[in-house]
């Protein structure tokens, strides 16, 4: 029997991250005499960041991470003003200016604004489309990061090779990063190694062109995701869809989430875990029989494409102004996928298995209110194991070698069947 093993094993500094957080500036000034009003205290609501404008009434909030947030803008004898819903972007500067009115005496009410996002940056420098989860989650069909990127006009999918080409370059040429951490396995093709359900993720920037000097080994374009980072509040997430009812492609989606501050510890230590799993026999089913499994009127199991997924994330508060994050990723996916060669002979379908590990550590560190710095280390692993549907005594191996999807691979024949690539179809059952 033929097996092939791949083994993909990388350790490195992150020297190719891509940025993670953001920025927002602007300026405050008196409505009526357009004076820059400075000592102004601008705050992000419910996470503890902030400014205070300069003598010339400017301010500037750093290392933001990517969210909504209400801004918060006050002093003494104006009234206070809230904007709701500012979205920040990974490796973006936010604009926000604000006029305040003067009032003799403190008013008890607040004054809210809505903000609109943009729909053209002005600084931008590249062509590049950024997606909100909720934005993701209102796209049809669309279940993991690799779905978002097949709806992309210019990416084209490569259903052989399992690759994605960006503007007609080639599969490698796209820089895939999670958290800032390269993905791309470069052993194999150079495609992302990693796929992650729509529900992990918070921010997905997809860039085309005129990349920014902090990416590097990219021609063809950019995918920069941000996952979801633990909260201070409790939150758990559970989904299940199926198109079981209709009977199409007898498929299963299974997303879990569990986000809550560890006991005791005073809201310093973070904690999420999820988990997920995708069942399908795909739209063009063919193989030997599967193995299924039944919990709770679930089916679950070995059909034609199935995969796992685990991750856990852990954010300890170590200062006020610095943070260590701690993540772990598992990845694991059984398939196999149609090949028209084997189309008469299904049992000898190549099974795949891919098994994908990322661990990253991570320190952030703000010193003072306009500089910070991140360090960042991260083990990434890869494991590809392919081998035939059959098991010894049914396969012979033979001793040549013959070219075979664009690489050399020993054949082999099944006992009382012949060359199972005979032209004329004389042993075929």
């Amino acid at each position: 029997m033929k097996k092939i093993i791949v083994i993909v094993f990388i350790v490195l500094p992150s020297l190719l991250s891509g940025a993670t957080t953001g920025k927002i500036m602007g300026w405050v000034r008196d409505s009526d005499t357009n004076r820059s009003l400075s000592f102004v205290n601008i705050s992000l609501e419910k996470t503890g960041r902030g400014a205070i404008t300069n003598d010339d009434g400017y301010y500037f909030i750093i290392n933001v991470p990517p969210g909504e947030y209400d801004v918060k803008v006050q002093m003494m004898g104006y009234t206070t003003v809230v904007k709701k819903g500012v979205y920040v972007e990974a490796g973006r500067t936010v604009f926000l200016n604000f006029e305040l009115d003067e009032t003799v005496i403190e008013m008890k009410h607040i004054i809210t604004v809505k903000a609109k996002r943009p729909l053209i940056e002005p600084g931008a420098t590249h062509t590049s489309r950024v997606y909100t989860a909720r934005e993701m989650e209102r796209i049809p069909r669309v279940h993991s990061v690799l779905h978002l990127l097949e709806t992309q006009a210019e990416v084209v999918k490569d259903f052989t090779l399992e690759e994605y080409h960006m503007r007609g370059g080639r599969g490698g040429e796209i820089l895939y990063l999670i958290d800032g951490i390269p993905v791309n396995d470069r052993f194999v093709g150079g495609s992302a190694a990693i796929d992650i359900p729509i529900f992990e993720v918070k921010q997905v920037e997809i860039v085309k062109g005129g990349f920014e000097t902090e990416y590097g080994e990219t021609q063809s374009g950019i995918v920069n995701l941000i996952t979801t980072a633990p909260d201070t509040l409790f939150h758990a997430y559970a989904s299940y869809k199926t198109d079981r009812i209709l009977k199409q492609f007898n498929t299963d989606h299974i997303n879990i989430s569990l986000s809550n501050p560890l006991p005791f510890t005073g809201n310093r230590i973070l904690l999420l875990v999820s988990g997920y799993g995708n069942f399908t026999d795909t739209y063009t089913y063919f193989g030997f029989p599967h193995n299924r499994r039944e919990f709770l009127g679930i089916h679950y199991g070995d059909r034609q494409s199935n995969t796992y997924g685990v991750s856990v994330k852990a954010m300890i508060k170590v200062l006020n102004s610095a943070k260590l994050s701690v993540s772990a990723r598992e990845n694991l996916k059984v398939y196999e996928k149609y090949e028209h060669q084997f189309l008469e002979i299904q049992d000898l379908t190549f099974r795949f298995d891919e098994e994908s590990s990322l661990y990253a550590l991570s320190w952030n560190h703000s010193i003072g209110h306009s500089s910070f710095y991140e360090i960042k280390l991260s083990s990434f692993k890869t494991q590809k194991h392919y081998d035939p549907g059959l098991t010894p005594p049914e396969i012979h191996l033979l001793e040549e070698e013959f070219l075979w999807a664009e690489y050399h691979q020993i054949p082999w024949v099944v006992k009382d069947r012949g060359d199972p690539y005979d032209v004329d179809d004389d042993n075929l059952p």
